[in-house]
This record gives C-alpha cells, structure tokens and sequence, in this order.
C-alpha cells in the first residue's frame, strides 16, 4: 500500500494526491518561468496524460473522427509558483500554475 493513501482520504476522483513545487530563490521572473519549465519538461512522463478514443492510445489520423477523452490515469497533477506569490496571497490565491495548463 503506498504510504500515501494512508495519510489522505481518497478524493473520490482517483489518481495521485497533487504534488505543489515552491520556488524559493529570489531571481528575476524570466529565470524563474526558464527553471519552472524546465521542470514541467522534465518530469512531464509523471502528470501528463493520454489521448484516448475508438483508436487506442494515440490521435486518430488526419481526416478520421477525432472524438475522445484525456486521460490522467495513474499521473501525478502538479502544481508550481514562487515563493513571493505564496507570501503575498496565500495558499488559496490565484498563484498556482499546474502543469500541462496554459495559466
């Protein structure tokens, strides 16, 4: 049993409980977006998921219906922000970027 289910109730929605990275080190907002997508890119195998559909784990071919779900099936969500924002807003505020969203 992984330990961590031990000490989370299960959320119902299945899955990992989400990972939240801070970055702490006072650098400029280009280098620290450079270092946070660096570690999206990295470890992008453990919380991105899968296109399913009729056509198996893979988008279906140019010109084929492309109806289907992601699916997030054993990942780990991820979230990330900077030390800065977590002081000034909180836990709370809008200061997270999970990985794989565009905000």
């Amino acid at each position: 049993m992984a330990m961590w289910s031990t000490l989370w109730e299960d959320s119902g929605r299945g899955g990992f409980p989400p990972v939240a990275l801070v970055f702490a080190k006072n650098v400029g907002p280009e280098a620290r977006l450079n270092r946070m997508k660096a570690i999206r890119d990295a470890s992008r195998p453990c919380w991105e998921g899968r296109w399913e559909s009729d056509h198996g784990w893979r988008v279906a071919p140019e010109g084929e219906e492309r109806n289907g779900w992601w699916s997030f099936d054993g990942t780990v969500p991820v979230i990330a922000t900077h030390l800065g924002h977590l002081k000034a807003k909180g836990p709370h505020g809008p200061i997270w970027w999970r990985f794989g969203r565009a905000e």
